[in-house]
C-alpha cells in the first residue's frame, strides 16, 4: 500500500515531510505559516502542498477555520495510507525517498536482477 500511494500523491520529500508533521499532531489545526516555522521551507510551496493534498483528501480544511488543516482520520481509506506511509517514511526514510524518485518501470534495475543468483 505504501508503494502505490507514494505513487499516487508524493513526488517530494517536502510533501511526505509535510504529511509526517501533520500526522504526529493529527488533533492539531495546521496553517502554511505554522508548517512553515517547524520545516523551514518555502511558505508558498507550503500553501500549494496543502491545496494540492485538501483536493486530493489526504488532508481536511478546518470548516471553523480556513487555512487551518488536520490529517485524515484514520478510519477513511486515505487516512490509513497516510498514516502507514508516514509510518514508512519515519522507520525507513531511504528506502521512501529512493521509492520516490526511483522510476517505476527500471529497466536498467530490471535487466540487472535478471543476473541475480538465487538460491535453491
Amino acid at each position: 500500500m505504501v508503494r502505490a500511494f507514494l505513487r499516487a500523491h508524493i513526488q517530494s520529500v517536502s510533501q511526505i515531510e509535510i504529511l509526517a508533521l501533520m500526522c504526529s499532531a493529527p488533533e492539531r489545526g495546521w496553517t502554511a505559516r505554522g508548517l512553515n516555522e517547524v520545516i523551514c521551507h518555502n511558505e508558498g510551496v507550503v500553501v500549494r502542498r496543502l491545496l494540492d493534498f485538501a483536493k486530493e483528501g489526504l488532508i481536511v480544511e478546518n470548516s471553523g477555520s480556513p487555512g487551518c488543516y488536520q490529517c485524515q482520520t484514520p478510519e477513511s481509506p486515505l487516512g490509513a495510507a497516510v498514516r502507514e506511509t508516514v509510518e514508512a517514511y519515519l522507520t525507513k526514510s531511504v528506502r521512501v525517498i529512493e521509492t520516490i524518485f526511483k522510476p517505476e518501470g527500471d529497466a536498467a534495475q530490471r535487466f540487472a536482477d535478471a543476473f541475480l543468483i538465487r538460491q535453491k
